[in-house]
């Protein structure tokens, strides 16, 4: 009798454990189901949205012209460099590095780049518009943690000659006054969007471009920069 209960108990576990083990492996496969059917679109945006960065593509601005032809205005492609503060090494190093390349002060930079660390944010624009020796400078380093992007600067090759009329832009290449202002419409151009694709440490490994930017429509002048 003892013997047939105990073997009773036995059956009991064993069925018992199968049981849940069937329960675990239904829910599993219903998690699979809603994972891969039911949500599968959802989880592949939300998969995207984090591995995928969206850059502004700037446009080039309209160079402005006298009537013989000759530049008044024009606009030149120059560096910007920024980092990720979350992927360099040594904050330390990275600072002086950074500040002796780009006469920057090396104590604020340091903690700009310790703020962003403790906050857990993952760029930073180190300086806008870089001359080309301090380009070369930084491009020459055997470090993977700096980026660069592109930036438009705009020149006048005349100086202050017809300034009054020209006018000038802002920082982010908008007309502020006289023809840069007043054109702005046709010299500015459209912006496009690119879309970068990045690995776990935020770096581009991939891009493709969503809309190309339209560049602004040069603009013939009836003034003689002679006169």
């Amino acid at each position: 009798m003892e013997e047939g209960a105990a073997k009773s108990r036995a059956d009991r576990r064993v069925t018992l454990l199968v049981l849940l083990l069937l329960v675990w492996a239904v829910a599993i496969f219903c998690k699979l189901v809603s994972l891969q059917i039911f949500h599968h679109n959802k989880y592949m945006v939300s998969a995207r949205r984090q591995q995928e960065m969206k850059v502004a593509l700037p446009a080039v601005r309209g160079n402005i012209y006298d009537r013989n032809g000759h530049a008044l205005a024009m606009s030149v492609s120059m560096d910007s460099v920024s980092i990720n503060p979350l992927n360099i090494p040594d904050a330390s190093v990275a600072a002086e590095v950074l500040a002796q390349n780009l006469n920057l002060n090396e104590d604020e930079l340091l903690r700009k780049i310790e703020w962003c660390r403790a906050n857990r944010h993952g760029y930073l624009v180190v300086k806008h518009k870089l001359t080309h020796t301090e380009s070369e400078r930084l491009r020459s380093l055997p470090v993977n943690w700096i980026d660069f992007t592109t930036e438009a600067r705009r020149l006048y090759p005349n100086g202050q000659i017809a300034a009054h009329v020209l006018g000038g832009v802002f920082r982010q290449q908008e007309g502020s006054a006289g023809v840069e202002r007043g054109m702005e419409p046709i010299l500015r151009g459209r912006a496009g969007t690119e879309r970068v694709l990045t690995d776990v440490k935020r770096r581009g490994i991939d891009s493709r471009t969503e809309n190309a930017a339209v560049a602004g429509k040069p603009l013939t002048l009836t003034i003689d920069e002679r006169i």
